[in-house]
């Protein structure tokens, strides 16, 4: 897996995309290959709560009710709370937390979706 690349299934993206900025900087640091999980999750964890911002290549890829798909583009995190993941296959799909609502539009839906946010 490349740094710039998550994998998503179901709620773990963010998680993914922390384990692969924390894999990044423990192939710089030789010394780093001792540390048991919990001082790696920590790692990880210091490091996302000094972000602002994370900008991310995705693909998710998936297969339920018969049918297999894979999907791809750019997830922009912004705190607190926003969230922008645009898609660049399909095209012109997208969704958007922006921190009262969320916001879904799939390609040829007639309207787009929207939700309060928890």
């Amino acid at each position: 897996m490349s740094a710039g690349t998550i994998l998503h299934r179901g709620g773990t993206v963010l998680t993914a995309a922390l384990l692969s900025a924390s894999l990044c900087a423990q192939q710089r640091s030789p010394s780093s290959q001792d540390l048991s999980a919990k001082e790696l999750a920590q790692r990880v964890d210091r490091h996302y709560n000094q972000l602002h911002s994370l900008k991310a290549g995705f693909t998710e890829s998936y297969e339920g009710l018969g049918m297999a798909r894979t999907e791809s583009g750019t997830l922009l995190l912004l705190k607190p709370g926003r969230m922008k993941w645009e898609y660049s296959a399909p095209p012109g799909k997208f969704f958007l937390l922006d921190g009262k609502y969320s916001w879904f539009y799939s390609p040829g839906d007639p309207q787009v979706q929207r939700m309060a946010a928890k």
